[in-house]
């Protein structure tokens, strides 16, 4: 159904929409000028047909008000949420441009700097979520965007808390939520109440996926799913055929414990599991300095040490820095505000993805 334009109306006296960005499940995403702030925003409206169902309008203004709270520099900001004339619920979140992570493994290999990069800028922002007690529930490539701070460093954002939730809110219920590939199996089998180990599985799956192109299960449906979840054998297939035997002895070992069945078996933190990446990533680089074997790409060739190019920020050369302790990007995430970043050039907005 093809939901109404909204080109050239005024929402709650302070946004009015200039265009169409894209839509998604639930909503549409507009881009909007916000005349308080001066800047341009896009504008998420809740779909008509769905104003109707009382779940999927608080489920929209859980995301809102869950969202407005987190002040992460790696969580997408929410500037304004309400419900306009005409009841029409709506979430105003900053503008980004860039790409979307699922872009970026779509277009070429990326490498282990890279990853390490991203992985722990999104720790980040899990790890502020988790201590407001916030689950994402959906961590996966194309709810990570990555754009570019003011001095043109890649950061990396968690977009799409449109199934977040309260961990004191989350009980047996029998509802399953997440997509496939990056579902723990506690969500699925409903095993014991869910906190946020679930994430951090979820974000390991990501990180396989970066380095090797594909995530470390691949299921169609909930059957299939199930019937991998149940298989005696390691879900998790070793990264020695693309980086290497020697860079395969360090993060081999990471994902075995952040892919673990067991959720006690697994990172108790994001701060743990950025730590322990961050460790096993500067002993392989510390085995490579001494002459290991080049990590190679999925044809057999060298790769290059960065990925990061222009396609980050349009227009501008992006650089991955290197990576800083994780730790202290960890524990500023409680307190520090969201960093500038450069005035928004593309009309392509994430939340649709």
């Amino acid at each position: 159904m093809t939901e109404r334009s909204y080109v050239g109306k005024l929402f709650a006296g302070r946004f009015e929409v200039l265009a169409a960005l894209g839509e998604g499940a639930c909503g549409t995403v507009w881009r909007a000028r916000d005349y308080v702030l001066g800047i341009d925003v896009a504008l998420k409206v809740l779909r008509g047909m769905m104003r109707v169902d009382p779940a999927q309008r608080r489920a929209f203004e859980r995301e809102g008000r869950l969202c407005e709270r987190m002040l992460s520099p790696n969580i997408v900001r929410v500037l304004s949420f309400g419900v306009d004339v005409g009841d029409v619920p709506y979430i105003a979140y900053e503008l980004l441009a860039g790409t979307s992570l699922r872009d970026c493994i779509g277009k070429r290999a990326m490498d282990a700097e890279d990853v390490v990069n991203v992985v722990v800028q999104v720790a980040r922002g899990l790890g502020r979520a988790h201590s407001l007690g916030v689950l994402h529930r959906d961590i996966k490539p194309c709810n990570i965007f990555l754009t570019s701070d003011d001095r043109g460093r890649t950061l990396a954002k968690i977009l799409d808390f449109g199934i977040a939730a309260l961990t004191s809110d989350i009980g047996a219920d029998g509802q399953v939520a997440g997509t496939f590939g990056y579902m723990a199996p506690e969500v699925l089998f409903q095993t014991s109440k869910l906190d946020e180990r679930a994430d951090l599985y979820a974000l390991t799956a990501v990180a396989y996926e970066c380095l090797v192109g594909r995530p470390p299960i691949e299921a169609a449906s909930v059957f299939e799913l199930v019937a991998c979840f149940r298989e005696k054998t390691a879900l998790v297939p070793s990264v020695e055929p693309l980086l290497g035997a020697h860079v395969a002895a360090h993060l081999d070992p990471w994902f075995r414990r952040g892919l673990a069945r067991e959720p006690s078996a697994r990172f108790g933190s994001s701060c743990e599991l950025a730590d322990e990446l961050y460790r096993a990533f500067s002993l392989a680089k510390a085995g490579r300095s001494r002459g290991e074997p080049v990590w190679r790409d999925a044809h057999g060739g060298p790769r290059s040490e960065s990925f990061v190019d222009a396609s980050f920020a349009p227009g501008n050369h992006v650089s991955a820095p290197r990576p800083r302790s994780p730790s202290l990007l960890l524990e500023a995430a409680v307190v520090e505000e969201a960093a500038p970043f450069s005035r928004p050039t593309s009309r392509r907005d994430p939340r649709c993805e």
